[in-house]
This record gives C-alpha cells, sequence and structure tokens, in this order.
C-alpha cells in the first residue's frame, strides 16, 4: 500500500489549469491515498484566490473552486502541524535551505511518512522541494513533467 504525500504547488493544478493539470485531473481520477498539511490548504485557496481576481473571475466562480478544493481536503489524510512536525523543520532547513512553507510540507511528509510506516510518494511541481524530498528519500513526482501515472494499491 502507498500514499502520495499532494504538495500545494501541484494540487493547485486541479482547479487552475497551467502545465501539468492534466496529469493532477487524471492522477485524481484514480481516487489515491493522499496526504497534505492543512497549510496546503490555504495556499491552494490563496493561489486560487489571487489567480482569479487577477484574471476577472467571478466571486461566483472562485466560490466553487474553494468549495471543491475544500471538498477534496477532506478525503486527504490531514498532517497537523504539531510540535513533532515543528521539530523536524530546522533540521530540513538547514540541510535543504528551503523556503518556510516548502519545509513545513517536507516535515510533514516525513513526519507522516513515518506515523502511517508505509511508503509516500511526494508530488510536487517545486524543484528545490522535490530535490530536497529526493535526498530524504522520497520518490518524487512533478506533473510538470507529465511522468506515468503510478500503478495504485490499496
Amino acid at each position: 500500500m502507498s500514499f502520495h504525500y499532494l504538495d500545494a504547488s501541484a494540487w493547485v493544478k486541479k482547479y487552475l489549469r497551467e502545465e501539468g493539470s492534466n496529469w493532477v485531473l487524471d492522477f485524481a481520477l484514480r481516487r489515491p491515498r493522499v496526504a497534505c498539511a492543512g497549510l496546503g490548504l490555504i495556499e491552494v485557496l490563496a493561489t486560487i484566490a489571487r489567480r482569479h481576481a487577477g484574471s476577472g473571475v467571478s466571486a461566483a466562480e472562485t466560490k466553487v473552486a474553494f468549495e471543491a478544493a475544500r471538498g477534496d481536503f477532506r478525503h486527504f489524510r490531514q498532517v497537523p502541524l504539531t510540535t513533532e512536525v515543528l521539530a523536524l523543520t530546522g533540521p530540513l532547513l538547514l540541510k535543504h535551505r528551503l523556503r518556510g512553507a516548502d519545509c513545513i510540507h517536507l516535515a510533514s511528509a516525513i513526519w507522516f511518512r513515518t506515523a502511517v510506516a508505509e511508503p509516500v510518494t511526494l508530488v510536487a511541481s517545486d524543484a528545490e522541494l522535490l530535490r530536497a524530498g529526493a535526498a530524504e528519500g522520497f520518490t518524487c513526482l512533478d506533473p510538470q513533467l507529465n511522468p506515468p501515472l503510478p500503478v495504485l494499491s490499496r
């Protein structure tokens, strides 16, 4: 059995058309077991709000996208921002020099992998996060590169 930790950089592609969106949509149709920190939901909603405002999308359409993201998140394994997750961030920051949010996602993915004691694949569209994830032993997928869709086991 395996999980996928879905970083906001990849997850947002389900609601906004950009490079890698088709991959994320096809991935979601497979109903993978997905985890993400609560921070990811905030990042996705913020990106939707900013892009919609910048392109003149109506408030009603933005609300629909928000509801879709929140609905999807209810089906995720939600990784809480605990003292254990925060304790992982310091060493990761020193080792990988990540941005703050990326470090929280990597720490959350590491904590989650330990908690479930199962393989976890990191799905992101952020090169620095993917490099750090690979260095921490994750199999990594970048939807922008259109990798083969993973074979899902339940």
